[in-house]
């Protein structure tokens, strides 16, 4: 996803610090961004794509931060969505130090599940109450 001519422009950790941009939550742990499934890119280009020939997001200049806790079939847990709330609220450092200031304004999510857990409403709360607007596709199942 990060290498994608439309989106590398605006990702975060573009420099290649991707501390305070990417966290994988999943089994795998991986440092630098990546999309096993495709969605993400999708997703992502939905919002921030650009390029020289047109514009093809709704928030073309907006620089985005990603977060995976889905595996490349599509399957994830609750605890590890909420480390993925977690690292939105203050996005952590390679020192390990949480940075609030660095913290995105808009947190787009796109994964179906069941009823969420005490703790993932909790994360959702925090965020709310952070000002952080969180926007979810509708249709997922």
């Amino acid at each position: 996803a990060f290498l994608h001519d439309d989106l590398k422009q605006h990702y975060r950790g573009r420099n290649g610090d991707h501390s305070t941009a990417w966290l994988d939550a999943t089994r795998l742990a991986r440092k630098e961004p990546y999309d096993d499934n495709f969605h993400g890119t999708h997703c992502h280009g939905t919002v921030t794509a650009s390029s020289s020939r047109e514009t093809v997001g709704v928030a073309p200049e907006a620089d985005w931060v990603s977060c995976k806790f889905l595996s490349g079939a599509g399957g994830g847990n609750y605890n590890d969505c909420v480390k993925c709330y977690q690292f939105m609220l203050a996005p952590t450092d390679k020192s390990g130090n949480a940075n609030s200031d660095r913290r995105p304004h808009v947190v787009s999510n796109s994964y179906g599940g069941g009823r969420p857990t005490a703790a993932l409403e909790r994360a959702l709360d925090a965020l709310y109450a952070a000002g952080v607007e969180m926007v979810f596709a509708a249709g997922n199942s």
